[in-house]
């Protein structure tokens, strides 16, 4: 496993456990309620650092999975 794979996965879980807690769901039509809902705007729009981590921490995910052309490390 290389070192950025398993950084990867960890954001991810970080980002979904993150975002479960924030909805109590993880199901799309939930987390559009949720998304639009008028608190939860007013909430990410006073505290935008937080919407900021969220998402990178969801993009990041993904990206650190990603084949890169760079040798493994060593170890």
């Amino acid at each position: 496993m290389h070192f950025g794979q398993s950084v990867g996965d960890l954001f991810l879980l970080m980002a979904v456990v993150t975002l479960s807690n924030l909805t109590d769901s993880l199901n799309f039509s939930d987390l559009n309620t949720w998304a639009n809902a008028p608190e939860t705007i007013a909430y990410f729009a006073e505290h935008q650092q937080f919407g900021t981590l969220l998402g990178l921490a969801l993009i990041a995910g993904p990206l650190g999975n990603a084949p890169s052309s760079a040798p493994p490390l060593a170890g």
